[in-house]
This record gives C-alpha cells, sequence and structure tokens, in this order.
C-alpha cells in the first residue's frame, strides 16, 4: 500500500492534467464509494458528450492503493451487457489482469488506460467490437444470473455453424 503522499503526488499530478481538459470535474466522495467495494479514494468525470465518437461521460478513479494499483476507466453502468468490456458498476475493463505497468510513471499509465477505455466506448457505440461477447462468452455469460434464473441445459452438439433454436 502506497503511503499518502505517494498517492496524493501521482494524484495531484493527474489533477493538474486532466484540469488541462474542457468539462472535467471532480467526483464527490458519494460518487467514489459508489464504486464500492473497489475501494475508490478519488477520480474525475470527463465530459465527452460533444465528442460525436464517444457522446457520454467517462470517469478516472483512483483505487486507494494508486500508484501500486491502475486507474480504472468507467462508463455509464448502464452499458454493462450492452457493450463489450464494461462490468456491472460501468468500469470498462482496459488492461488484463495480468497485465504490468510502471507505478513510477501514474500520468503515462493514466493516459494509457484512458485512451484505452475511450477505445472501448467508441466501439461499443459503433458496434464494432460485438464480435468480443462471442469471443469472451464465458466471462459474460453467468453475469446475469439470480437465483431465480431458469436453468438451462444444452444437449446441442454441432457447434460449426450458427443457427436458430426455438423452444
Amino acid at each position: 500500500m502506497p503511503s499518502s503522499d505517494q498517492f496524493d503526488a501521482a494524484a495531484l499530478q493527474l489533477d493538474e492534467w486532466l484540469r488541462g481538459f474542457q468539462n472535467v470535474r471532480p467526483l464527490s466522495c458519494d460518487e467514489c464509494a459508489g464504486y464500492h467495494p473497489r475501494l475508490i479514494e478519488s477520480g474525475w468525470e470527463l465530459d465527452l458528450s460533444g465528442d460525436p465518437a464517444i457522446g457520454s461521460t467517462i470517469r478516472v478513479l483512483l483505487p486507494e492503493s494508486f500508484p501500486y494499483a491502475r486507474p480504472l476507466i468507467a462508463t455509464c453502468s448502464k452499458q454493462f451487457l450492452v457493450w463489450p468490456h464494461i462490468e456491472e458498476d460501468g468500469v470498462i475493463c482496459t488492461l488484463p489482469l495480468s497485465a504490468t505497468f510502471n507505478p513510477y510513471d501514474p500520468l503515462a499509465v493514466t493516459q494509457y488506460v484512458l485512451n484505452e477505455g475511450a477505445e472501448v466506448v467508441k466501439q461499443g457505440r459503433s458496434g464494432t467490437n460485438l464480435d468480443d461477447f462471442r469471443q469472451e462468452f464465458h466471462s459474460y455469460w453467468d453475469r446475469a444470473v439470480t437465483e431465480s434464473s431458469v436453468p438451462v441445459i444444452s444437449t446441442l452438439t454441432d457447434f460449426a455453424s450458427p443457427r436458430i433454436i426455438s423452444a
């Protein structure tokens, strides 16, 4: 866990960079707490609704262990299971969990994940990444399952070609 001085120095560096953009605001403590259990310490919201390719807000979120934990990028949670790579709380998967990053250059890491997050939003809006749902089927399969969900058992064996199946 970084010291509060390390977190504060990294957060200040990001704040100075992000405030160079128009339409940026810091998140309130309540907004950060809305990402529980992720332990978000601070964050910013960038209003990119004027960009036709993005057309929405994007949030930069700093977990309490930043800069030793990667910053997170989020969009509207309503995009979960609508666009690939969006978690239930709107956090965008920008890096695989196994990815390494440089905790001594938090600005470069944040710029990278912000660009990756913006690209996911652009592809989601245009529909060019919908095939990612099929490629990562197991990542999404049980996300919307509740206790009242009906179990499904498949007896299909031929998965070579797509076809319509009805009950």
